[in-house]
């Protein structure tokens, strides 16, 4: 809680452990050069035992001099929002797995369907073909009605134009 950690400093808090020697030579760092930490992420353990990830500014205080008196410390728990990005960043990769799946799928439907309107092509035109052969086949029938030579070739012409020979051919 925020009074657990208001006007204690870190070693008060933290007491002794590898977290703490680690921030505390790095507090020694800013000491000696000066330089300012912003926004450094890192991963301690919290007193329940859990994992936290801290997102760390330090910033050195300096005298009128500027000599490095003093160094000011804040911390934001960023925990949940890593939480968030990583369940984003899993989504993400599962809607690109999706999309890649969708153009898989495309890419074997459209030729599975090219195929199928073909052979339903063939199929009907198999079929006029088969009429145009019947219609030969009955010309050529002797046991049937007496046909002119005039009569047998205007129905062939006929089943012909009807099934689109020129088409077919």
């Amino acid at each position: 809680s925020p009074e657990d950690l208001i006007g204690r400093g870190e070693r008060e808090i933290r007491g002794v452990s590898e977290d703490s020697i680690e921030m505390a030579i790095e507090d020694a760092r800013v000491f000696a050069s000066g330089l300012t930490i912003l926004h450094d992420e890192r991963e301690v353990k919290r007193a329940d035992g859990s994992v936290a990830t801290l997102e760390v500014s330090k910033l050195p205080i300096r005298d009128e001099n500027g000599c490095v008196i003093g160094l000011l410390g804040g911390f934001t728990d960023v925990t949940e929002r890593k939480r968030l990005e990583n369940q984003l960043s899993q989504a993400q990769k599962l809607e690109s797995i999706g999309q890649l799946a969708a153009g898989i799928a495309h890419e074997i439907n459209t030729p599975a369907q090219y195929v199928g309107d073909n052979t339903r092509f063939l199929r009907d035109e198999f079929r006029s073909l088969i009429e145009v052969l019947d219609n030969y086949s009955s010309s050529l029938d002797t046991t049937g009605p007496q046909l002119s030579w005039k009569d047998r070739s205007a129905k062939i012409l006929s089943t012909l134009e009807e099934v689109g020979y020129e088409f077919l051919r």
